[in-house]
């Protein structure tokens, strides 16, 4: 039995993977997965052009008067893409690594904005309870990089998990 904060990770994934690049977003993910933890070089398939991966980070599980358990679960999606270019020029005014990786990052936000609830009504209050940071300060030879961390706000009976 999977519980809430699985669940809710696996309505990240699920919505993330239905970005598709045309009028609404720029880049469609190849393979979107749910992970505990990655070292990036680790985690990055070179047969895939796309990978946007989600992991769980810390859980803040509060006991509501009542019968309810109210918990922010922190989610990092790292979001890759393959990079062919054969040298950067860093003094560009927009870098192409830098690009791709803020087109990612602006899909994943704009795909959260779109259902905060994240499809899961009776559970996902929001998953934008706070801001969501972007890290762009990361290298893996022959990808563009960004993370982003987010918080989800959920509810559910403590009779649950």
């Amino acid at each position: 039995m999977a519980s809430s904060a699985q669940t809710v990770a696996e309505a990240l994934r699920s919505q993330l993977a239905a970005i598709v690049a045309g009028a609404d977003y720029a880049v469609t993910p190849t393979a979107v997965k749910v992970v505990s933890f990655w070292p990036d070089a680790k985690a990055l398939d070179p047969s895939l052009e796309v990978i946007y991966l989600v992991r769980p980070g810390l859980l803040d599980h509060k006991p509501m008067t009542g019968c309810s358990v109210d918990e922010r679960a922190e989610m990092f999606v790292l979001c890759a893409a393959r990079f062919t270019e054969a040298t950067e020029n860093p003094f560009l005014a927009e870098p192409v690594r830098w690009q791709m990786a803020s087109d990612m990052a602006a899909d994943v936000c704009a795909k959260i904005r779109s259902d905060v609830r994240l499809g899961l009504p009776s559970l996902v209050l929001d998953s934008w309870a706070e801001s969501i940071s972007m890290d762009f300060d990361r290298y893996e030879p022959g990808w563009a990089l960004v993370e982003l961390r987010l918080t989800v706000r959920y509810v559910y009976g403590q009779a649950s998990r």
